[in-house]
C-alpha cells in the first residue's frame, strides 16, 4: 500500500512546467556520454540551443551565444545557421528516443499495473470502511445504529471505493525535451531563399541502407533475403481463409429518406489467421521469381519487360512483389478500384507483358484487352478532350492470384459484355491477332509449381527500377513514379528506424491498398525487422464492417456455426500491435464506435461519453485515468482493434485534431501523423511516440533532409520566425522521377547544391523543436478580384476541423471578391432541429447552410488575416463522406479538384448568382459520389 501511494505521488508530480535550469539538470541526469570529453560540447551548447526550443523573439535576443551556433535577429525574422552534430550527441538523442518509445508505446504492461494499483486502492479502502462500520455496529449499545444504516454505510463505502480510484490520475511518462531536428551545415548547402537542410538529431549521416546482423542490404532482394536469414522460422505473411459467403438484404435509406433494401455480401471467415514462416514464404518467392523470369523471356519481345499488378491488398500481392524484386522485374502497380480507363492507361503507358490480377479485376481486364480510346488529360483548341489510343498488344500473359475457372464459351462475344471470371478467361485466351493475339492465363500456384532451377534470375542492382507506382493525382492523368531498389531500401532503413522498436513478435495489420506507397513502405519496414504481416480488408476490418456477418442476418447462427458460432473483424482476429491508417479509416472507426454507443443508450452511453470526455481532458494535461479508462474503454479497444495495438501511424492526408485526439484517448495508444509522397517512397517525416502536438507531422525521418524554400507569391519566407516555405525533400528515398515524362520530372526533381531535391508543392512551417507542420498548398492558390490570393487547401483544412463538416470543397472566381464552398455535413453534429431523414433533405438546405457558415466563420477567427479565405456562402451537397469510388477524391483521399469542381459547378454558379435556379433537385437526383 505504501509503495502504491509513493508511486501515485511520484506520478502526480508535474513535469510540464520545467524552467531552463530544470532542462539542463534533467539533461545532465538523463544523458550518458561515452566519455567526459564528448559531454562538454553538448553542455556548452545547452543555452545556445534554447532558441531552437523557443520561437519567442525575447528568447532569441537573450540567448547566450557560442561559437557553434550563431543566431541573428532583425530584418523581419531570424535564421539559424548549421548546428554541428556529433556521433556522441546522436547517441544521447537516440537514448532519449529509445526511452520515450518504450514508455509511450508500452501500453499493456503500464496500463495493467496502473489499473491493478487503482483497483487495489479501492479494495483496501472498501475493506477499511466496511470494518469501521461493522465495528461501530458491534460496539453500539444504544441501539440507534440500525441494520439499515449499516447497509447505507456499506453502499457509501462501495461507491467511494470505486470513485476514489477513478480519481487516480498518474502523469504520463516524461517526454523528450531535446530538439528532434536541426538545420545542418551540409556541404554545398546555402541559405539563398531557403533554410538550411533540417536533419534528424538521431543521425549524423543520412541512412541509405538497411543492415540486419551485420549484413547491409542495397536492393530489395537483399533486404528480403537478410530477413529470411535472420527470422526464418518466425511468422511472416498471413491471411484469413473464407469458409463461405452469402448475401443479406439490409434495410437502408435512400437519399430521399425512404426505406429500401440493399444486398450486402457477407463473408464467413475462419476465426484465426494462417501464417507462412519467412522460410516457407521464401520458398514460394524463389520459385515464383524463376517462373516470372521464364514467362518474361518468352513474352516480352521488343517491349521493356515489365510486370503489372491489378489486385486488392492480400498475401499474394506481397508475394508477387517480392518475386519481382528478386528477379529484377519492374512492377507497375494499378489501383484495383480503377475502372477500365485507368487500367488501360497504366498497362499501355508501361507496356506491361505479364499482368497479375484476381477474380474481380480479371473481368475488368477482359473489357479493355483489345485496347480503347482514353482521355489524354489535355484539351484541343476548341476545349475538347484529346483522346489517345491505348494499345495493349504488349500484354501476353495473365496470372491470377485466385484459381483460374474453367473457360466459359464466349467466343465472338464483345469484351464489353464479359461479366464472369470464366467468360473473362475465355475472352483473353481467344483475343484476336489484330489486338496482340491470345493471352496466356494461369494461376499463381500454377506459376510457382512450374518453376525450374535453370531459370534462376540475375540479381538486380541498386539502380534498377523496382516499382512504377502510379500516383492517383489530384489533376489530370496519373503519373507513374519510377522507384529504384535503393530508394525503397533507404526508406525501409530511415522510416523503419522511426517506428517504435519493431521486432519479431510484433504484428502489422495490412488492409490499405498496396498499390499506394504508404502501405507498401509500411509492410517493408515491418518485414525487414521480423514482424509478421496479417492481411485483411477495409470491408472486414471491424465487427461493424459491411462484409462481416451480423447477428441480425437471416439464419446467422447456422451460417456461422462451422467457424465457432461468431465471426469477428480482421483486427479482433489478428490482434495486431502496429497499424497504419488514413483519415477516412480513422473517421469510420470513430463513427462506428460512437454510433454503436449511441444506439445502446442508457447508463452505458453515459459512462462511455464520460470516460472519453474525462480521458480527453487528462490527455491534454498529460495524465491518464487507468481505472476509468480500463473499466469502460478496454472492451471497445478489444472489439475494434484487438486490444494489443501499441502504435498507430496516419498518413495519406491531413488528420483532423479531433480525430487524432479521440483515437489516442479511446484506443490508448499513440496515433502519430507522418508526411510523405509517392515521389519520396512515402517517407518524409513522422512524429515521435511522445509527441502530443496535433496537426503536426513530426521531424524528418533518418533517410532524408527537409528544407523550406521561399514562396513570395504566397507570402511565405524561410527567414520568418518560425520559418515557412515550400517543403523540399532530399535523400536516398527520393525517387528517380516520372516514368517517361522528362518535362514533369524536371519541374519537380531539381538539382540544387549538388543534390536532387523534390519540390512537393506543399507549404510547411518548421516548429522550434524541428518538427514540421503542413499549412498550405501552392497549387491551390487562387487570386480574387481584389488582388488577394487565397489558399483553397488551407481553407478546406480549417473548415473540416468544424465538427459538423465532413468534407469541404472551396472555390474562388477571379472575377469576384469572395469565395464559396460546397460541404458534406455530419448530421449527428447538427442541432436537433436541423436533423432530417434521408440525405436528399440536406442538399441545398438553407437553414443548415447558414448554421455551417456561422460555425466556419467562428473557426476562422485568428486563423487567417485574409478575409477572402472566409467563404461568403456555403452550399450543402450531402451527408456521406467522399470516398475514392466517387471520383471526387484520390485513393489517398486528396480532393481531385478539377473533377470535383466540375461536378459541383451548378452549385458554385448558383452561389455566385450566375445561375438563377437552385440546383438542389439536380444534385440530389444523381449522387454518384455517395454510392
Amino acid at each position: 500500500m505504501v509503495r502504491l501511494l509513493l508511486r501515485v505521488v511520484r506520478r502526480g508530480v508535474c513535469w510540464s512546467a520545467q524552467t531552463a535550469a530544470d532542462f539542463e539538470e534533467a539533461l545532465a541526469a538523463d544523458l550518458v556520454a561515452d566519455d567526459e570529453a564528448s559531454v562538454v560540447p553538448l553542455e556548452e551548447n545547452l543555452r545556445s540551443l534554447e532558441p531552437v526550443l523557443d520561437h519567442s523573439a525575447a528568447s532569441f535576443a537573450t540567448a547566450a551565444m557560442t561559437k557553434d551556433v550563431a543566431v541573428t535577429v532583425g530584418g523581419g525574422g531570424s535564421r539559424l545557421p548549421g548546428v554541428p552534430w556529433t556521433a556522441a550527441q546522436v547517441a544521447q538523442v537516440n537514448a532519449e528516443w529509445d526511452r520515450v518509445t518504450e514508455e509511450f508505446t508500452r501500453v499493456t504492461p503500464r496500463g495493467t499495473l496502473d489499473k491493478l494499483g487503482s483497483c487495489l486502492a479501492g479494495t483496501v479502502l472498501f475493506i477499511v470502511l466496511l470494518v469501521v462500520c461493522v465495528v461501530a455496529f458491534a460496539v453500539d449499545t444504544s441501539g440507534d445504529f440500525s441494520a439499515g444504516f449499516l447497509v447505507l454505510c456499506i453502499i457509501i463505502a462501495l461507491v467511494l471505493s470505486i470513485a476514489l480510484p477513478c480519481c487516480h490520475t498518474p502523469a504520463q511518462p516524461k517526454p523528450c525535451t531535446l530538439p528532434r531536428a536541426l538545420p545542418r551545415a551540409v556541404e554545398g548547402a546555402t541559405t539563398a531563399d531557403c533554410t538550411l537542410p533540417y536533419r534528424s538529431t538521431r543521425t549524423v549521416e543520412l541512412v541509405e541502407t538497411m543492415t540486419a546482423r551485420d549484413k547491409p542490404a542495397t536492393t530489395l532482394r537483399e533486404l528480403w533475403e537478410n530477413a529470411v536469414d535472420a527470422f526464418g522460422p518466425q511468422s511472416s505473411l498471413g491471411e484469413r481463409g473464407v469458409h463461405s459467403t452469402y448475401t443479406q438484404a439490409v434495410e437502408v435509406r435512400t437519399p430521399e429518406g425512404k426505406k429500401t433494401t440493399k444486398p450486402f455480401l457477407r463473408k464467413v471467415m475462419n476465426p484465426s489467421f494462417d501464417f507462412w514462416s519467412f522460410a516457407d514464404a521464401n520458398t514460394r518467392v524463389v520459385n515464383y521469381s524463376r517462373s516470372l523470369t521464364k514467362l518474361m523471356a518468352d513474352h516480352k519481345g521488343d517491349f521493356p519487360g515489365h510486370a503489372g499488378i491489378f489486385a486488392a491488398t492480400r498475401r499474394g500481392w506481397q508475394l508477387t512483389a517480392q518475386a519481382c524484386f528478386r528477379a529484377g522485374i519492374p512492377l507497375a502497380t494499378v489501383y484495383n478500384t480503377l475502372g477500365p480507363d485507368g487500367l488501360a492507361y497504366a498497362v499501355f503507358k508501361t507496356r506491361v507483358s505479364v499482368l497479375i490480377v484476381e477474380d474481380v479485376t480479371l473481368v475488368t481486364l477482359a473489357q479493355v484487352m483489345n485496347g480503347m480510346d482514353i482521355d489524354s488529360g489535355k484539351l484541343d483548341s476548341d476545349g475538347k478532350p484529346i483522346m489517345i489510343a491505348a494499345d495493349l498488344s504488349a500484354l501476353k500473359c495473365v496470372i491470377s492470384l485466385d484459381s483460374v475457372p474453367a473457360a466459359s464459351a464466349a467466343a465472338g462475344t464483345p469484351p464489353t459484355v464479359v461479366k464472369t471470371p470464366a467468360q473473362a478467361v475465355q475472352a483473353l485466351r481467344t483475343r484476336g491477332d489484330e489486338a496482340g493475339g491470345p493471352i496466356q492465363v494461369m494461376s499463381m500456384d500454377e506459376a510457382i509449381a512450374a518453376a525450374k532451377i535453370d531459370d534462376e534470375p540475375v540479381a538486380p542492382s541498386p539502380e534498377d527500377t523496382a516499382v512504377i507506382m502510379f500516383t492517383s493525382g489530384s489533376t489530370g492523368l496519373p503519373k507513374g513514379v519510377e522507384v529504384l531498389h535503393r530508394n525503397l531500401v533507404a526508406c525501409a532503413g530511415g522510416l523503419g528506424a522511426c517506428l517504435p522498436s519493431v521486432a519479431p513478435g510484433d504484428c502489422y495489420m495490412a488492409y490499405l491498398p498496396l498499390s499506394h506507397i504508404l502501405e507498401l513502405a509500411a509492410e517493408l519496414c515491418c518485414l525487414c525487422r521480423g514482424a509478421s504481416v496479417g492481411y485483411g480488408s477495409v470491408f472486414s476490418l471491424t465487427a461493424a464492417s459491411p462484409m462481416v456477418p451480423q447477428p441480425s442476418d437471416d439464419g446467422y447462427a447456422s451460417k456461422v456455426a462451422p467457424v465457432g458460432g461468431v465471426v469477428h473483424g480482421d483486427a479482433f482476429a489478428l490482434k495486431p500491435t502496429i497499424l497504419a491508417a488514413v483519415p477516412a479509416v480513422v473517421t469510420r472507426i470513430q463513427k462506428g464506435v460512437l454510433g454503436k454507443v449511441n444506439r445502446g443508450g442508457g447508463v452505458k452511453k453515459w459512462l462511455v461519453n464520460y470516460a472519453i470526455k474525462e480521458g480527453t481532458r487528462l490527455h491534454a494535461e498529460r495524465k491518464s485515468a487507468p481505472l476509468l479508462e480500463g473499466l469502460v474503454l478496454d472492451k471497445i479497444r478489444t472489439e475494434v482493434l484487438g486490444g494489443r495495438v501499441r502504435m498507430m501511424a496516419s498518413g495519406g492526408g491531413p488528420l483532423t485534431r479531433d480525430a487524432q485526439l479521440w483515437m489516442s484517448v479511446v484506443m490508448r495508444c499513440p496515433l502519430r501523423q507522418g508526411y510523405g509522397l509517392t515521389e519520396t517512397c512515402g517517407g518524409g517525416t513522422l512524429q515521435w511516440a511522445d509527441d502530443h502536438q496535433l496537426a503536426n507531422v513530426g521531424p524528418p525521418i533518418l533517410s532524408n533532409d527537409i528544407k523550406l524554400v521561399d514562396w513570395e507569391e504566397g507570402g511565405y519566407s524561410s527567414t520568418s520566425t518560425p520559418p515557412r516555405g515550400e517543403i523540399c525533400i532530399c535523400g536516398g528515398n527520393v525517387t528517380k522521377g516520372y516514368y517517361e515524362e522528362p518535362e514533369k520530372t524536371a519541374e519537380s526533381f531539381v538539382e540544387e547544391d549538388g543534390r536532387i531535391w523534390f519540390h512537393t508543392g506543399d507549404v510547411g512551417l518548421m516548429e522550434a523543436d524541428g518538427t514540421l507542420r503542413i499549412i498550405d498548398r501552392k497549387k491551390d492558390l487562387v487570386k480574387l478580384s481584389g488582388g488577394e490570393y487565397i489558399s483553397l487547401g488551407k481553407m478546406e483544412a480549417i473548415y473540416t476541423t468544424v465538427t459538423c463538416v465532413q468534407n469541404a470543397l472551396c472555390y474562388g472566381d477571379s472575377t469576384r471578391d469572395f469565395s464559396v464552398a460546397c460541404v458534406i455535413v455530419d448530421p449527428t453534429a447538427l442541432p436537433e432541429e436541423l436533423r432530417f431523414d434521408g440525405e436528399k433533405a440536406y442538399v441545398g438546405n438553407k437553414a443548415v447552410a447558414e448554421y455551417v457558415l456561422a460555425r466556419i466563420r467562428e473557426a476562422m477567427v485568428g486563423k487567417s488575416k485574409n478575409k477572402g479565405e472566409t467563404v461568403g456562402r456555403v452550399y450543402v451537397v450531402g451527408t456521406t463522406y467522399w470516398l475514392p469510388d466517387s471520383g471526387l477524391v484520390t485513393a489517398s483521399m486528396k480532393i481531385q479538384r478539377k473533377k470535383a469542381t466540375d461536378y459541383y459547378k451548378a452549385a458554385f454558379d448558383f452561389m455566385y448568382g450566375i445561375r438563377a435556379d437552385d440546383p438542389a433537385e439536380e444534385l440530389s437526383t444523381d449522387l454518384p459520389a455517395h454510392l
